[in-house]
C-alpha cells in the first residue's frame, strides 16, 4: 500500500466469511502507510490463521500511519511473530481511540497472547492514545506489546 493513502470506514463490517478465505488462512493482512479512520464503527469476526506468518493483524504493518476510532470485535488472529489485533507491527505510527476483543495469539517473539492492539520493537517510536485497556504495555524480550 502506498504512503499517503487515506481510508474511512463508513459502516460496521461483519467479517465472519473471512474464516473461509484463502484455504482456511483467512484474511490477508494489509500494509498501511497512510491513515485509517474507523469512524467509530467495528469490524467483527475477523479471522486470520497464519501460524507460520510474520506481521499478522488487520494491518500487517503500519508505517508512519494514523489509525483511529476502530473496534475489532471477536477476532481470531494467529501468527508466529509480530502479531497484533490492529497492527502486527507499527513504526512511527499513532493509534488512538481503538479497541480489540477476541483472541490474538503468537509464539512470543514480538507477539503476545491476548487481545493486543500492536506489537512493536522497543526502540520504535509509536504513540497509542485513548485506547481501551485493561493491561498496560508489557515487554517481551525487546518488544513492547499493548494489550487490552
Amino acid at each position: 500500500m502506498s504512503q499517503d493513502k487515506h481510508f474511512i470506514q463508513i459502516a460496521d463490517i461483519n467479517a465472519s466469511e473471512t474464516a473461509d478465505w484463502n484455504d482456511g488462512k483467512g484474511f490477508i493482512p494489509v500494509w498501511l502507510a497512510g491513515s485509517f479512520d474507523g469512524g467509530g464503527y467495528v469490524i467483527s469476526d475477523l479471522y486470520i490463521n497464519r501460524p507460520d506468518g510474520c506481521c499478522v493483524g488487520l494491518f500487517g504493518s503500519a508505517y508512519m500511519a494514523k489509525i483511529a476510532n476502530i473496534g475489532l470485535v471477536d477476532v481470531h488472529i494467529v501468527g508466529r511473530e509480530s502479531v497484533g489485533g490492529i497492527a502486527g507491527k507499527s513504526y512511527l505510527s499513532d493509534i488512538s481511540s481503538s479497541f480489540v476483543t477476541g483472541s490474538v495469539t503468537g509464539d512470543g517473539r514480538q507477539s503476545s497472547s491476548g487481545r493486543c492492539i500492536y506489537g512493536v520493537p522497543e526502540d520504535a517510536v509509536c504513540e497509542v492514545r485513548g485506547c481501551r485497556l485493561s493491561k498496560p504495555i508489557i515487554r517481551l524480550a525487546s518488544v513492547k506489546i499493548l494489550c487490552c
